[in-house]
């Protein structure tokens, strides 16, 4: 059983560009290869056109482009792994988590993972993202025990950064919810959005996307319980 889909937003395989994104793809087939000096300018390039193909919803050049940016970005910093290595594997991985492909994404999100373990330690937001990313790539899986266990990681990282009453750690709430949502766990569910939102409500705007997100999950949570109940 694979579960219900996931209650959050979805977005479009393509997405409007901006006229230094159109430009950019332009230059693509006319970039010169870079010196020493250049390559972490040119890694960076290259990140933004990927960006920009994924904007697209050109996957395939995408990869292509983020793959040459973390080989530029290694070769700049002489295999020395660091933050902006980790944001290079993040972003391969969310171009496999845009085809479909969740098992690649996780491997990628956990090589992200590691790194940001290392350098930056447990209690970071960035290791706390990572953790978030991983667990949605195992959601996507179908493996939700392993994302949940990843999801609690990032919640308790976001707790202790930030305390409970932030709308970093009522994100983490809905991840939660999200995946228990998918397994059909209506009540579990119901209880995380809940928290999401009681958190929301005191931290965040009137129309911030995050509370009309977690609203909406309430509302599918409890139409899927009735229907599961009837």
């Amino acid at each position: 059983f694979m579960g219900p889909k996931s209650t959050g937003p979805r977005r479009s395989h393509e997405v409007s560009i901006s006229e230094d994104e159109e430009t950019l793809l332009g230059a693509y087939d006319t970039l010169e290869p870079a010196t020493s000096t250049e390559q972490e300018n040119s890694a960076v390039s290259m990140s933004q056109i990927g960006d920009a193909h994924v904007k697209r919803g050109n996957y395939g050049e995408a990869l292509d482009c983020h793959r040459q940016a973390l080989a530029l970005h290694k070769k700049e910093s002489c295999g020395l792994q660091n933050e902006h290595t980790a944001k290079h594997y993040d972003k391969l991985g969310s171009v496999y988590h845009g085809t479909g492909a969740a098992n690649r994404a996780a491997s990628y999100y956990h090589k992200a993972l590691a790194i940001r373990l290392n350098v930056h330690g447990e209690d970071h937001l960035s290791t706390a993202e990572s953790y978030d990313k991983v667990g949605t790539a195992y959601a996507e899986q179908g493996d939700y025990d392993r994302a949940l266990n990843f999801h609690h990681k990032a919640k308790h990282v976001k707790k202790k950064l930030y305390g409970r009453e932030h709308g970093n750690t009522a994100r983490s709430f809905w991840n939660i919810g999200d995946v228990h949502y998918r397994k059909g766990d209506y009540d579990e569910a119901l209880a995380y959005f809940k928290k999401a939102k009681e958190v929301q409500e005191k931290v965040l705007g009137a129309d911030h996307p995050d509370k009309t997100a977690t609203q909406n999950s309430i509302a599918l949570t409890r139409k899927a319980k009735r229907s599961n109940e009837s």
